[in-house]
């Protein structure tokens, strides 16, 4: 096997990621709809819940990474949302699914976000040979 066909940009592997990503987004959002449309009977509640996984419906569209990274760190909220209700009531079904749902969607998102940064460095140049460097070392200047 050629050692190009190594070097591929995972391209296909971040498509795979992004399906995934949209699985468990959506399901996450059908959870938090039902949660708050069903159970607490409150249309403010339910903008307030969506609106911020809504905002990041651009990052998944477009595959920007770090949109991708802020949306991870929205999701720890929604993880810890979820685990707080597993605990206080584990007989409830939507806080199992809100605390599933958002797992999956911050690990989809995490390994989509991991695979375009592979991606793009991999479409980075590379030097002729192993000893060979692209970028000229700057010699260092005594302090």
């Amino acid at each position: 096997m050629p050692i190009d066909s190594l070097l591929t940009p995972p391209l296909h592997l971040a498509r795979r990621w992004q399906k995934g990503l949209w699985l468990f987004w959506a399901s996450l959002i059908l959870v938090l709809a039902v949660q708050q449309l069903f159970i607490a009977g409150s249309l403010f509640r339910l903008i307030v819940s969506l609106a911020p996984l809504l905002m990041f419906s651009h990052a998944i569209v477009r595959g920007k990474r770090r949109p991708l990274l802020w949306l991870c760190f929205v999701l720890l909220l929604y993880i810890l949302k979820g685990i707080e209700g597993v605990v206080l009531a584990p007989h409830h079904w939507l806080n199992w699914g809100l605390a599933i749902c958002s797992s999956g969607t911050f690990v989809c998102a995490m390994l989509f976000a991991h695979s375009l940064l592979k991606a793009q460095v991999n479409q980075l140049p590379r030097p002729a040979h192993p000893g060979q460097t692209t970028v000229q070392p700057q010699p260092e200047t005594p302090l």
